[in-house]
């Protein structure tokens, strides 16, 4: 059986995404798609995120993140290939 190989993208979201429950979304949406990595707030009102997982989910992650939770706005998603680091599981970063 051939492995799926995992990818690894960091993820800024800019837009209203603080204050609004966006980091429970992100992590609700990982989770479900079997996404691992972490979402925190930044300093400068973004969200960052590492996501790990094949490249499907990754797909369908961004595509989610572009969507929102309804009481979010997302003006950008930027997305950077970087190093997988083998995370098992997705977490809020606080």
């Amino acid at each position: 059986m051939a492995t799926v190989e995992r990818k690894a993208y960091k993820i800024v979201v800019t837009g209203s995404v603080q204050g609004v429950g966006f980091r429970a979304f992100v992590e609700h949406l990982a989770r479900k798609l079997g996404i691992t990595g972490f979402v925190r707030n930044t300093p400068d009102y973004t969200v960052e995120i590492l996501a790990e997982g094949d490249q499907t989910a990754l797909e369908l992650f961004i595509e989610g993140l572009k969507e929102g939770n309804g009481w979010s706005r997302t003006d950008r998603v930027s997305v950077i290939k970087t190093r997988a680091q083998g995370l098992v599981k997705f977490t809020i970063s606080y």
